[in-house]
């Protein structure tokens, strides 16, 4: 337990009550935290999901530029796609879907109820509205690195298409 309880000008029971909103807003806030990495774990399964149809296509027309005489520019296109889909799709999975601590909803109840330590309830229950307000703040980190790399992601698997057509086109210009 760090730092110490400063006393407010505030009457008794409008302290009392303001630490119990606070309480009930911190636990919501938290709790609507970790709904929305839920929220952002299954738009990464869904992208991963069209990542991988995408990928598979583009390797199914791909593979052929291990035919002999089958290196057409969209053959080659479509092989550099594949290989963009696929990398796209580990990124995918690295930055938004690897499993990451999520802060608890509540503390341990061992870390709360400590009849030694020479604080009264209230400060104990101040002291946790601070943890509160940290898991929220963790939570927060988590949810905003995972829902800018779901939007990297996103952007990469749109650049796929350009990448092919630039791929392509400058496959045919060589050939001449």
């Amino acid at each position: 337990m760090t730092g110490a309880v400063v006393s407010s000008p505030m009457e008794p029971d409008d302290q009392l009550k303001m630490l119990e909103l606070a309480e009930k807003a911190g636990y919501d806030n938290l709790r609507d935290r970790r709904t929305t990495a839920d929220v952002l774990a299954k738009e990464a399964n869904a992208w991963l999901s069209l990542l991988i149809l995408a990928a598979g296509g583009s390797f199914a027309y791909g593979v052929r530029i291990l035919e002999p005489g089958a290196t057409s520019p969209v053959v080659i296109g479509a092989a550099v796609a594949s290989v963009w889909l696929v990398a796209t799709s580990a990124l995918t999975v690295w930055k938004c879907m690897m499993i990451r601590p999520l802060p608890a909803l509540y503390n341990e109840p061992a870390n709360i109820y400590q009849p030694d330590l020479p604080y009264t309830g209230r400060q104990m229950r101040e002291f946790e509205l601070k943890n509160i307000q940290q898991r929220i703040e963790d939570a927060t980190r988590r949810n905003d690195s995972v829902a800018r790399w779901l939007n990297i992601v996103r952007w990469l698997t749109i650049c796929v298409v350009p990448a092919f057509v630039t791929i392509a086109a400058g496959v045919a210009c060589c050939r001449g």
